[in-house]
């Protein structure tokens, strides 16, 4: 089926193996890095976040070109820089010389007057056929067959282990993609409330669920530190759950690719308080016996290590045991776990190095998982 779908849309299909470790993974692997490509003479623009994605496998989607050089036509070549400052004037015909980055080769689909004369506003620019990144094109995989996700997020659902009928709160849950893990491990049996605060996040949960014909999600538009007055909706919403996901809002430091950083040293510093109101409200919300995984996608250790080393403190009923499958490194020292603390955490610092033919296991985005389990007291 992979094959067939690159091969529709005129791609080379990837390598793809079945992750030795988690049996419902499948790893496309990247062609060969091309980071020292030779861009090609015409220069298409486009917005930061366009070049991200090009970095991730997509191809160059109209909205997100900001300039094209003046007599640009379809089929030509084109090199493709993303614009790192958002200093680029919509419409620009002239070579960018602001602070930029290139992201690959690739083959101009529309002409520069479909997109700032004529104004077609969606579709495919310009499909890369050598991105640096080496990253094979996603963007024609469909979405009711495959998941895309990062290695570390995948572990996820297999690291909290919910059993078929069990209890579960997502309390993070947008876009959507370890809920489903967690509601296909359940064999679509059980509950799994879906948390979110933003309604059009959690209208993606539902799409998400809806086209994997999922019923055992029940989504909300709701803070899960106000999870008391979720409980008037309705008496069929549990106020006790075996598994608690708490996929916590973060910093985002390990995110890759990653172009440029902009949040403040002032923002950055106010998650922890938010993810440590989070696990109170968790531990609270967890059985006697049950099991709660806390994981962000930073790379700061106030965030990961010493926020499980403060939960320890703060809640004597729980303790943290070991991971199954455990793919990543152990937690960082000095910041207040001891060990044999240290080697239950998992963490993927996102390295290029390869571990014994097995890069996928190392060159991931950065990732903290620590399991939980809350004792009988």
């Amino acid at each position: 089926m992979l094959f067939l779908t690159f091969q529709s849309h005129g791609d080379l299909a990837p390598e793809v193996i079945c992750h030795p470790s988690i049996p419902d993974l499948l790893v496309l692997s990247g062609r060969r890095s091309l980071a020292h490509l030779q861009p090609s003479l015409r220069e298409v623009v486009v917005r930061k976040d366009c070049a991200e994605a090009v970095l991730r496998g997509a191809h160059v989607y109209i909205p997100g070109i900001m300039g094209a050089p003046k007599g640009l036509q379809a089929g030509q070549q084109v090199a493709v820089y993303g614009d790192l400052d958002g200093q680029c004037l919509k419409g620009r015909t002239r070579p960018y010389r602001g602070r930029r980055v290139f992201v690959g080769n690739g083959a101009a689909l529309v002409s520069r007057a479909d997109i700032f004369v004529k104004q077609v506003s969606e579709g495919c620019a310009v499909r890369m056929t050598e991105p640096v990144s080496g990253c094979p094109p996603l963007g024609g995989l469909e979405p009711s067959r495959l998941f895309l996700q990062n290695l570390p997020s995948a572990l996820c659902g297999h690291i909290l282990d919910p059993r078929p009928g069990d209890t579960v709160l997502d309390m993070c849950a947008a876009p959507g993609g370890k809920t489903m893990h967690l509601a296909t491990l359940m064999n679509n049996t059980g509950l799994v409330i879906a948390l979110d605060r933003s309604e059009n996040r959690v209208a993606k949960v539902r799409n998400n669920c809806e086209r994997w014909q999922i019923s055992c999600v029940r989504a909300f538009a709701h803070d899960a530190n106000e999870f008391d007055s979720l409980l008037q909706q309705g008496p069929d919403i549990p106020d006790c759950f075996d598994r608690i996901l708490l996929d916590a809002p973060c910093s985002a430091l390990g995110g890759r690719p990653r172009l440029s950083y902009e949040q403040s040293a002032k923002a950055v510093g106010s998650y922890p308080p938010q993810q440590r109101a989070l696990l109170e409200t968790a531990v609270r919300l967890l059985k006697p016996g049950g099991l709660l995984l806390y994981s962000t996608c930073s790379l700061s250790t106030a965030e990961n290590e010493a926020t499980v080393a403060w939960a320890l403190h703060r809640f004597p009923q729980i303790c943290l045991i070991k991971q199954k499958p455990h793919i990543g490194g152990i937690g960082r020292a000095g910041a207040g776990l001891d060990d044999m603390q240290r080697s239950l955490v998992q963490r993927f610092e996102g390295s290029h190095c390869v571990l014994e033919g097995r890069d996928y296991d190392v060159d991931t985005i950065g990732f903290f998982i620590a399991l939980f389990r809350k004792e009988r007291l």
